[in-house]
């Protein structure tokens, strides 16, 4: 970050109170808040040469309910009605150096339902839907309110035999563009007033296998999935310093596959997941289309390629030791697929010793991530190659080398 002090802070806090029924059936009502709050400041030079504020402040305050009811109607079927609304406020504090954005609320409600339904002992059906709306203000004069209702619904199928199990679920999504998104804020993220809603249709399909004998016990996972998106809501960098801009891409199509196993072989263990992405930018390839010949889509910006986690571990007695290796790879930073960022391996190192304290558990646990302090990559610049910090899939700086350590007592009670 370009800034000098980055100060962020959440205060989250609910309650939910469940009252049984007759016929297996459970009332319950559930109130929530939450606060978040953000503040940066940038030394005065900084601030004049790359055109951003030297200090912001702004809060996003939410607060919502809901009620809702369980039954089950059959003893193979089980049904979950619910109504909730929930209010947002977006408040831009002091801004030094720019001129603040326009404060923001949104009021919304929905109403939906969720059914598990078991027609066979070795099949499991389950559907859900909702019907949420929502308004929007904004206390910019050149930003229209807005009134919008969206229905999502979902459907998949789950059926075992022996020990593999097969699933495969459809639906369409729907999801209001956030307040950072459309009005921006912190001087990072640049306002889209007129950002639109996303929505999207996905399907997948998997199946799953699991097995022991012995001291050996075996798990695997195979998913493919797809999605048909309209006016997906990305985050696209904006200059040379870092900020980005949330944008609507009209049509895009992502398709992908994951794959898992864990296994286990007396002290050891491991666990190896993998995910392949490929994606495309429909609309883009729309207007630059050449007059003549094919158009290759150019790939989504912020969706890695490849993404790559293990992790192994050893027990001996009381202990655990462990070493984790995550990788990421063939990732856009931009929504012309031209600025590819450089693949990253972060490798961490973890112990952990389980220790009798009377009727009690201790558990201690030492963890180090980022073992190597990755910090900076090599980009391909426009006079050679150039030095950037690493960041996450939205060009988020990471942290260097970090360790935590952490304490855990159980009690038998």
């Amino acid at each position: 970050t370009i800034t000098e002090t980055l100060s962020s802070g959440r205060a989250v806090g609910s309650i939910e109170v469940a009252l049984p029924l007759l016929a297996e059936s459970t009332a319950y009502a559930r109130l929530w808040g939450r606060r978040d709050a953000l503040s940066l400041r940038a030394r005065p030079d900084e601030a004049i040469r790359t055109l951003t504020p030297s200090f912001t402040d702004d809060t996003v305050a939410a607060a919502g309910g809901s009620l809702g009811l369980r039954a089950r109607p059959h003893p193979r079927a089980r049904v979950d009605l619910r109504l909730d609304a929930q209010g947002e406020r977006f408040a831009p504090g002091t801004w030094e150096g720019a001129t603040s954005p326009a404060g923001a609320t949104r009021a919304q409600t929905g109403v939906g339902t969720d059914l598990d339904l078991r027609p066979h002992e070795r099949v499991t059906v389950a559907a859900s839907g909702r019907v949420d709306v929502w308004h929007d203000t904004s206390n910019d004069a050149l930003t229209r309110s807005e009134d919008a209702a969206r229905a999502t619904g979902h459907v998949g199928a789950e059926a075992t035999f022996g020990p593999v199990v097969l699933a495969s679920h459809v639906g369409h999504l729907a999801r209001a563009p956030g307040f950072v998104e459309r009005y921006g804020n912190r001087g990072m993220v640049l306002g889209s007033p007129d950002l639109r809603p996303e929505a999207a249709t996905t399907l997948d399909a998997g199946a799953k296998v699991g097995g022991a004998r012995g001291a050996l016990r075996g798990y695997a996972e195979l998913t493919g999935f797809s999605t048909w998106a309209d006016d997906l809501i990305v985050l696209v960098p904006q200059g040379a310093y870092g900020r980005a801009r949330a944008t609507n891409i009209g049509e895009a199509r992502i398709a992908g596959l994951e794959a898992l196993v864990d296994g286990k072989a007396g002290p050891l263990d491991s666990r190896v997941s993998y995910t392949y992405l490929a994606t495309a930018n429909d609309t883009a390839c729309d207007v630059t289309r050449p007059s003549t010949g094919p158009c290759a889509p150019a790939p989504l910006p912020g969706r890695p390629g490849h993404d790559l986690v293990v992790d192994v571990g050893v027990t001996l007695g009381p202990a655990r030791f462990r070493y984790g290796l995550d990788v990421v790879a063939d990732l856009r930073a931009d929504l012309s697929g031209a600025v590819t960022v450089p693949p990253r391996a972060l490798q961490s190192v973890g112990a952990r010793v389980t220790l009798p304290y009377g009727p009690h558990v201790v558990t201690l646990a030492l963890d180090v991530s980022n073992l190597f302090d990755v910090r900076a990559a090599s980009y391909t610049g426009l006079f050679g190659p150039v030095r950037e910090p690493i960041g996450d899939l939205y060009e988020y700086p990471l942290p260097g080398r970090a360790f935590l350590a952490s304490m855990r007592l159980t009690s038998p009670r």
